[in-house]
């Protein structure tokens, strides 16, 4: 019982976030190539990942270990699931000839580098990461976003995406991606408002296409549409993030600087 007293409403959310991670790779794993559910689960986990950081600060927490429990979440969901998804979607697909043992030895790098650079980073993260008002590099869970989309987007499986070099392309922005994870390059973190009406659009976005999947409400071409339509958005935004992200905060720092700037000079001219 005295286990129990300890536990918070954040650590049920990082539970969450963690079963999500582990049900992910279950259902990856036995679906595969179908990648709905499994990478559903990663996206509803990044989603819990929010939360319990929100009810932390809202609530608070009658320990000191969450966020090292978070970062153990993170690394199931963030780290092993996406490494898992980008390894069945993009290792082995169709006859590649001479190119074949090529792409599986690439594809397994950056599956390796995905899970590696995604632990590195979560353990970053929770030596010194809580203390900034950003984050030093990509964050686990928009990486792991990143990699959802592109295995969605890009998914060899599907004929319009049935190139040669779909695989390596794939894995070129995915180390591009994991670059950016364990480098010190500054991202915003989303919160308040805008984490909301995200985590809500994604939401909708998923249930939307789960009803209209699960119950044939219209023919396939009209789903496949939508899927794709869904998808690509998906790809701009978090795209946006990745290349706009240090741009935005870059702006808003120099004009802090420059507001305390003007602020100094006319404390020092009324002296």
């Amino acid at each position: 019982m005295g286990i129990l007293r300890l536990i918070s409403v954040a650590d049920i959310l990082t539970a969450g976030n963690a079963i999500c991670g582990v049900l992910a790779i279950w259902f990856l794993y036995w679906l595969q190539p179908d990648i709905t559910i499994g990478s559903s689960l990663i996206i509803i986990a990044i989603i819990f990942d929010g939360l319990d950081g929100l009810a932390a600060r809202k609530f608070g927490t009658k320990h000191d270990y969450g966020k090292y429990l978070d970062s153990i979440a993170d690394a199931i969901s963030f780290g092993l699931a996406p490494a898992f998804l980008f390894f069945i979607i993009f290792s082995g697909v169709g006859e590649r000839g001479n190119l074949a043992e090529v792409q599986i030895f690439i594809v397994s790098v950056a599956t390796i580098l995905i899970a590696g650079c995604a632990v590195y980073r979560l353990i970053k993260f929770s030596m010194e990461g809580f203390r900034y008002e950003y984050f030093a590099g990509l964050a686990t869970p928009a990486f792991a976003f990143l990699i959802v989309i592109t295995a969605h987007v890009l998914d060899p499986h599907r004929s319009e995406n049935d190139y040669m070099i779909i695989p390596f392309f794939a894995s070129a922005l995915i180390l591009f991606g994991n670059y950016l994870l364990i480098s010190n390059v500054k991202y915003p973190k989303v919160r308040g408002r805008s984490a909301v009406y995200l985590a809500s659009a994604f939401i909708l976005a998923l249930l939307s296409l789960m009803l209209i999947k699960t119950f044939a409400l219209f023919d396939e071409d009209i789903i496949y549409i939508y899927y794709r339509t869904l998808s690509i958005i998906a790809l701009i935004t978090v795209a946006g993030y990745v290349i706009l992200g240090p741009v935005y905060l870059w702006m808003v720092t120099s004009n802090k600087s420059s507001e305390k700037t003007k602020e100094k000079n006319k404390n020092q001219s009324r002296k």
